[in-house]
């Protein structure tokens, strides 16, 4: 061993700094773009798996009628039932309101059990499909993207994206439909009292698009960060002895701590950026809903132009309403975030191996001779241009014969059999098997 394999492990002269150039440079265009388009290439998994999906959908529509439909029984039960001082129809009113909570639980229990099924099967197609796409790539991705840069998207990135199939986005998609129903019976109601509450979502929304790219941002800089840090630790474990003969143990825990603090910091950040968003969410709806109750107080008790019934369904509709905006709030950060690590999955998935079959291949000899011949061969590999491995090889080894590739370490005796194998293709010159290139 020489030095020039602890430099190799512990980053050639120049690489960290590449690396982190990269990881900038691909963080600044993500976040310049701050769109949610990545989560288009969702779309085939979804598909493959539509039952499930028109299922859960069904399910969410029931879901949010029942709860919608519940206001309604309330006002009844307030209006009919209590005002009409017998025991039978408030008994009726009360089994009415029974009734509508039952059908809300069974329809909620049924989105989640196939929202929740939907999401994990999804990400097992998808962890499928990336295995079998990087096991499809060739040699010299390897070099480029680090192992440990891989498993990262494979692992941590994937979860994510479990996390929004199988919860963030139903949690947002029922939200967004109970705000649309809740506004459609207030307006009904009294649309008066609705602008408020049109108010109220207006200035609730601005903030939270403004606050959520810085979010989205934050988060796909962590995961960037992480993924390097777990990519210096699979690079280290796998040449443990080599750090361990040199005694650079500690100075390997020491820049492994140092990636780790990054990440550390910048979650730190996304975190204290998220709760900033929370915490302006909840402040404006209090507000928003006691402006509102102050309004519908005075149209009960001063006005008299509104009955307690309505008051309490209009209440409960103000309450979703709000509650499902600070909601969508809540699971936006987590779209967002998504969204980020899908398209660091995509780019995975867009990778295309640089060894690939010619277009008209040329059969090999039938029986075979078994001849493999190098010719004027050069070959360097990538990201060492100007390091060839291999310049100017000839080797002819005929049918039957034992040859033995003797030599010094970096000689070069690996990288013949790997120009052997196809994993690389030289730069020049031709390596034949049987006369065949």
């Amino acid at each position: 061993m020489t030095s020039d394999s602890v430099a190799q492990v512990e980053g050639r002269p120049g690489a960290g700094e590449l690396l982190k150039a990269e990881l900038a440079s691909a963080a600044n265009q993500r976040a310049a773009r701050r769109n949610l388009a990545p989560l288009a290439r969702l779309a085939p998994f979804i598909r493959a798996h539509l039952s499930d999906a028109i299922a859960a959908a069904i399910f969410l529509l029931i879901a949010t009628a029942a709860s919608l439909g519940l206001t309604s029984s309330l006002r009844l039960l307030v209006d009919r039932g209590m005002a009409s001082g017998t025991a039978a129809l408030l008994g009726r009113y009360f089994l009415i309101a029974g009734a509508v909570v039952l059908i809300m639980a069974l329809a909620s229990a049924g989105r989640f059990f196939f929202i929740t099924k939907l999401g994990e099967r999804v990400v097992a197609d998808m962890r499928i499909a990336l295995y079998r796409h990087v096991m499809s790539l060739d040699q010299a991705y390897f070099l480029e993207v680090r192992v440990g840069e891989v498993l990262s998207r494979m692992t941590t990135d994937l979860t994510i994206v479990e996390n929004m199939v199988g919860s963030s986005i139903s949690i947002a998609l029922r939200n967004l439909l109970m705000l649309i129903g809740a506004l459609g019976v207030l307006i009904v109601v009294s649309p008066g009292l609705t602008g408020f509450v049109v108010l109220l979502g207006g200035l609730v929304i601005v903030p939270l698009f403004l606050m959520g790219r810085r979010v989205r941002t934050l988060s796909v800089s962590a995961q960037e960060r992480f993924a390097g840090a777990v990519a210096y630790a699979g690079e280290t474990l796998d040449a443990l002895d080599t750090i361990q003969a040199f005694g650079r143990q500690h100075r390997a825990g020491d820049r492994f701590a140092a990636a780790v603090e990054g990440a550390f910091r910048v979650s730190l950040s996304r975190i204290t950026a998220r709760a900033l968003m929370t915490a302006s969410v909840m402040i404006l709806i209090a507000g928003g809903v006691g402006l509102v109750l102050w309004r519908a107080a005075l149209a009960v008790f001063v006005t008299h132009t509104m009955s307690g019934g309505t008051l309490l369904q209009f209440v409960a509709l103000s309450v979703m309403a709000a509650g499902s905006v600070g909601a969508l709030g809540e699971t936006w950060g987590d779209v967002q975030k998504a969204a980020g690590a899908m398209e660091r999955i995509s780019e995975l998935l867009a990778a295309r191996p640089g060894i690939a079959a010619p277009p008209k291949a040329v059969p090999l000899p039938r029986p075979p001779r078994g001849e493999v011949a190098f010719e004027g061969v050069r070959f360097s590999y990538p990201g060492r241009p100007d390091l060839p491995a291999l310049s100017d090889f000839d080797l002819a080894v005929r049918p039957g014969e034992r040859v033995a590739l003797v030599g010094p370490s970096g000689a070069g005796k690996s990288t013949v059999f790997r120009l052997l194998l196809r994993f690389y293709d030289p730069q020049e010159g031709a390596v034949r098997m049987d006369g065949v290139n």
